[in-house]
């Protein structure tokens, strides 16, 4: 299901912030895409101020881009899924999964330029047939073509970031690439061929939620150059705010004292995937009886993003961790989301800008009125 045609919005006017500031964002939010807006109905108290939209829609990503550059959010990192289908062959855009959102929305918007953005690798989803000749000959190339060459990409210090996501473990991720002790020489050749088309090299970001310094120190062997958490989790079912939130900073500064390598940091507002519960035998995960199910009010969600920011500030200026990652966009299925919905209004972007912002003094959210 979705709503009527949206109007166009008003040019955005972007304020102004010393940080850079990304979020996370789930593509699958198209018709037959994923599992769709049918979920997320009997929710009601998540409705987008969009309405059910149509992702892909040049006006959606208008829309979209309008309220992060309004609230200091600079780019989309977005969830990036290969076709099963077309795998250990040359990359197309016919060959990638949920690319809608990029593609078809961002790429068309009026505004798209405007917006930088960057790829997660879903490792576990499509990743790789033959190993480091199909990454190396297939999907690089595509990357470094499609992806980086574009001015919005993101760049820093000359190397494109190329987040990479690995849902069940390190040796999962490892495995058709003859193991752990191989991957510092894949990631080598990449930043190699990167490189080679022009950069400076690459930035390989993996995707790590726990606190254990051992964990952070095997990332590092592996040849990673940064960490970055998609979500955090709380090891109580029903934490309250202020568990949830000491949960994410002793998180970070477990990492600040590892001193196993360079991370953003990522602030969570929430989880509680009840939709995607319903009626998917396939995710096991899901079915859990103490499967963690907490939501930050606006409130919350400002006081931890005044912790983070102290926190990123007290970090050497030439660290990544100046800059950071907010979960998430619009992950309306797993209960976090920061984007305009019938509940808080505005109000989680409110208190980004807030927080992070530092002008201009004016400012007024605005929504489509047909949505």
């Amino acid at each position: 299901m979705t709503g009527r045609p949206l109007p166009p919005p008003p040019a955005p006017q972007a304020a102004d912030t010393p940080h850079l500031i990304g979020a996370h964002y789930f593509p699958g939010w198209k018709p037959d895409a994923h599992w769709g807006w049918g979920k997320i109905e009997p929710f009601p108290e998540r409705k987008p101020l969009l309405g059910w939209y149509e992702e892909g829609d040049p006006t959606v990503a208008d829309w979209e881009i309008k309220w992060a550059l309004e609230h200091g959010i600079r780019f989309f990192l977005y969830c990036w899924y290969r076709d099963r289908e077309r795998m250990n062959r040359p990359m197309t855009d016919e060959g990638h999964r949920l690319g809608h959102a990029l593609h078809e929305g961002l790429f068309r918007a009026r505004s798209g330029g405007q917006m930088r953005f960057a790829i997660m690798w879903e490792t576990h989803n499509a990743g790789v047939a033959e190993g480091e000749a199909d990454l190396l000959d297939n999907l690089l190339p595509y990357w470094i073509d499609t992806y980086f060459r574009r001015p919005n990409y993101l760049v820093l210090n000359g190397r494109p970031l190329l987040f990479v996501y690995c849902f069940y473990s390190l040796d999962s991720l490892c495995a058709p690439f003859a193991g752990r002790d191989n991957m510092p020489r894949v990631f080598d050749r990449m930043r190699e061929r990167t490189a080679c088309a022009g950069f400076d090299g690459l930035t390989v970001l993996l995707e790590y939620r726990g606190a254990r310094a051992e964990d952070l120190h095997a990332i590092r062997r592996l040849g990673v150059d940064w960490a970055f958490a998609y979500c955090w989790h709380t090891p109580k079912q029903f934490p309250a705010a202020d568990e949830a939130i000491r949960c994410q900073l002793d998180s970070l500064r477990a990492w600040r004292e590892a001193a196993a390598l360079p991370f953003l940091p990522t602030a969570s507002m929430g989880w509680d995937p009840m939709p995607w519960r319903n009626d998917n035998p396939n995710t096991p995960w899901l079915h859990a009886d103490k499967m963690p199910r907490w939501k930050l009010r606006p409130a919350d969600w400002r006081r931890l993003l005044r912790e983070v920011r102290d926190f990123m500030d007290e970090l050497p200026p030439d660290h990544p961790g100046r800059s950071m990652l907010l979960d998430n966009w619009n992950e309306w299925g797993e209960g976090h989301y920061i984007a305009p919905q019938a509940t808080d209004g505005f109000g989680y972007l409110d208190a980004v800008r807030d927080v992070f912002c530092t002008g201009p003094a004016r400012h007024e959210d605005q929504a489509p009125p047909c949505a």
